[in-house]
């Protein structure tokens, strides 16, 4: 005789999955009085199942010890041939194989052979199931915090096992214990997580680092662990930046550090803009130059030229050239007072007259916009015979 279906009116039968999974408990006389949640007795059940496995001549490991195993398989998709340097490094209850003699080593590789013999998977290991009973396994697992640090700081561990953690932390994010593993590592690694992605762009893991951030938006801690790039922006790694810069914005905006604020927005501008989201970009440079505009005349005088430049930019990013030529030009005056103190400014003062002219040609003003390309350090004979085309009269119309 059957027993008794499940209560499809229960919240917690609300999936397809969860229907399934509670008519196989069911089949396999496993009621209602079994401990915990529908998923957690699922994965419980299925641990039990594969500990049937272990070799019968060799000591089992606790079942604590068997989890988190199978949640380092789960994060990092290892091959066969990688499990034994994974294991002791990253799994806390085989921590001390790492050094230890023969015998802890061989315990070692008993787990590698169990894994390797339960788990499905060619020439990677793989839990199989869908995402939510990898979150299930994953929230029930003890010390998972130090696993995933573990797995980061593994010697030998590749952009691919990073990355693959990235996205299963991600996808799995929806459960505390995993939310606050994800939360660990980026306030402890968020530098290296950062230079790893700077350094594979090809890879998925930039957008990963940007997306894992995008759940920790107003964490402090989260905010004043992460660095701020200053150099240019790169295929691949936009996405990225302009997280970083939003976060570095919202970090000086809390703190009320208003110059401060103005240099992160400027930098924000520029992220922006490279990312094509230009609206924003020069909502950005103009607050950059309302905060500069509000300081002592005197005071940041290189940081307001660089808020001017930006906001010129970005308006002729947008096709604005006449919105552009007011901050373009006083941006050039700028720099060009600056570059008689500092030759470092120099090549600014060069790139604002380039705008300048830029934005007098958009204007149809090209007499003033030959005169500021050779400013701009633009070559002398192009501009003298610009200036001479520019000089004869056109021809009446018959």
């Amino acid at each position: 005789m059957l027993p008794a279906p499940p209560r499809l009116d229960d919240p917690e039968y609300g999936l397809p999955l969860h229907v399934h999974l509670a008519a196989l408990i069911r089949l396999r006389d496993e009621g209602e009085h079994a401990r915990g949640g529908l998923l957690e007795r699922f994965v419980v059940r299925e641990l039990d199942q594969w500990a049937r496995a272990w070799p019968a001549e060799h000591e089992r490991v606790d079942a604590a010890t068997a989890r988190q195993a199978v949640a380092a398989v789960a994060l990092t998709a290892p091959t066969p041939a990688e499990l034994p340097g994974l294991l002791p490094a990253a799994v806390p209850g085989l921590r001390d194989a790492a050094t230890g003699g023969p015998a802890l080593d061989g315990h070692v590789q008993d787990v590698a052979a169990w894994l390797r013999r339960v788990l499905p998977g060619g020439e990677r290991l793989a839990l199989p199931g869908p995402d939510l009973v990898t979150e299930q396994l994953l929230s029930g697992t003890e010390g998972l915090e130090l696993l995933v640090l573990a797995v980061h700081d593994l010697e030998g561990r590749t952009v691919g096992h990073l990355v693959r953690m990235l996205d299963v932390l991600r996808v799995c994010a929806g459960g505390a214990r995993v939310r606050s593993a994800l939360r660990t590592l980026v306030t402890a690694r968020a530098g290296s997580l950062v230079e790893e992605a700077v350094t594979h762009p090809g890879t998925r893991l930039g957008d990963l680092v940007d997306s894992v951030l995008g759940l920790f938006p107003a964490e402090p801690e989260v905010m004043v662990a992460l660095p701020v790039r200053t150099g240019p922006a790169r295929p691949g790694l936009r996405a990225l930046d302009v997280t970083l810069s939003e976060l570095a914005v919202r970090r000086h905006r809390t703190r009320g550090d208003r110059g401060a604020l103005a240099d992160a927005l400027s930098m924000l501008s520029g992220r922006l803009a490279a990312a094509g989201r230009v609206g924003e970009a020069v909502a950005a440079a103009a607050e950059a130059v309302e905060i500069h505009a509000a300081a002592p005349p005197y005071e940041e005088a290189a940081g307001r030229a660089e808020a001017l430049f930006d906001l010129g930019a970005c308006l002729l990013l947008g096709g604005e050239a006449g919105g552009a030529l007011k901050p373009a030009q006083e941006a050039a005056a700028r720099y060009r007072i600056l570059a008689e103190d500092d030759p470092r400014y120099a090549e600014e003062a060069a790139r604002a007259y380039h705008n300048v002219a830029c934005a007098l040609l958009g204007t149809g003003r090209l007499s003033e916009a030959v005169r500021a390309f050779q400013a701009a350090g633009g070559d002398g004979d192009f501009a003298a015979h610009l200036a001479a085309l520019l000089s004869v009269p056109a021809a009446p119309h018959p």
